[in-house]
């Protein structure tokens, strides 16, 4: 089991990709051909399309821009 959880009202692109254990709460978007894994993303946060992010605990309300890496 992968251990992916999602809250109501999360925009995940078509092309994103959640990994194992990793949690993103309502009101968040992940942007295009983003790879999140092992991480938790709080409420209303806004990720960025070639994003990478793993290992991470991103709080509530943080916005991370296109083309970066979080480990």
């Amino acid at each position: 089991r992968n251990l992916i959880y999602r809250e109501q009202r999360v925009h995940l692109h078509a092309s994103a990709k959640l990994g194992p254990e990793t949690v993103v709460a309502s009101d968040t978007s992940i942007g295009a051909k983003t790879i999140v894994t092992r991480t938790v993303i709080g409420r209303d946060c806004k990720i960025g399309a070639n994003c990478v992010i793993s290992n991470s605990f991103i709080w509530g309300g943080c916005t991370i821009e296109d083309d970066c890496v979080v480990d």
